[in-house]
């Protein structure tokens, strides 16, 4: 019976694991102290839903996951990828609930963006 190389690349000489996926590939970027962007797909709320993936870029430095979603200038920490996420989606609902409770003709141009912006990603 013949040796097999799962889970390994067939290149005998360098012997590196099998890296096909997005996943791994994330992860070695953030290993590597590289952004990689993705999108937040869940809200941790029950009063809003998303339609969309909201885009993101994420970062590990100092043994903190940073998330930064630069269109609407929030941005979260924490030790864990699931706990940053949890934050910079409360943030968002936060946001969204706030611009969404006033009359249109009370916000600025900016917060105008932003209510128009988030109601792309969420109902």
């Amino acid at each position: 019976m013949e040796p097999t190389n799962i889970g390994y690349s067939d290149n005998e000489y360098t012997r590196q694991p099998k890296t096909n996926t997005k996943v791994h590939m994330d992860a070695l970027s953030l290993l590597r102290g590289e952004a990689v962007n993705r999108e937040l797909d869940e809200l941790y709320s029950s009063n809003c839903t998303l339609k969309k993936g909201i885009p993101i870029t994420l970062r590990y430095e100092d043994q903190s996951y940073i998330i930064i979603q630069e269109n609407l200038n929030l941005g979260a920490d924490a030790p864990t990828l699931q706990d940053a996420e949890r934050n910079l989606s409360s943030q968002i609902v936060r946001l969204y609930e706030r611009l969404s409770s006033l009359d249109e003709a009370q916000l600025g141009p900016y917060p105008q963006e932003l209510l128009v912006y988030l109601k792309e990603f969420i109902q």
